[in-house]
């Protein structure tokens, strides 16, 4: 009896090994496949964080550009409008024109000014997407 008592024993705890390094076994596929999803998600954020700090950069340049431009439409304005003046001195143009004049100087001007806001923007974008604008935002609260 102690032979079949010993065998039975040994068969139990074999069987439950058995079943425990299976179960086991399934803990650590589960946690390989966790950790595969956890690197997965991790390349997927960096790749858009890598996106989003491309389009702020780009449209960083762009309005950059945008605003080189419009400098010189500025500019140009600004001397129509200075022209159309004197001409209106001189009685060579009419009040509408002078008028006319000023109001795309203007715009123009407010144009500029809108793209410098852009910029701005893009900007503070940039500097959120690279994670400067914490380091901005510590530095003003140790000050």
């Amino acid at each position: 009896i102690d032979e079949w008592t010993n065998f039975y024993s040994f068969l139990i705890n074999f069987q439950w090994e058995l079943w425990n390094w299976n179960r086991d076994s399934k803990k650590v596929q589960q946690a390989k496949l966790d950790l595969q999803n956890l690197e997965l998600q991790e390349s997927q954020l960096i790749e858009d964080i890598k996106h989003q700090i491309k389009i702020a950069y780009q449209n960083l340049l762009s309005t950059q550009k945008n605003i080189i431009l419009q400098k010189k439409l500025v500019s140009q304005e600004k001397e129509k409008f200075r022209i159309t003046e004197e001409r209106y001195n001189q009685g060579l143009a009419t009040f509408l024109d002078l008028d006319s004049s000023e109001l795309d100087y203007t715009a123009a001007e407010t144009e500029l000014y809108k793209n410098y806001i852009n910029w701005y923007k893009n900007r503070l974008h940039l500097d959120y997407a690279t994670g400067m604008i914490s380091k901005n935002i510590e530095e003003v609260n140790n000050e």
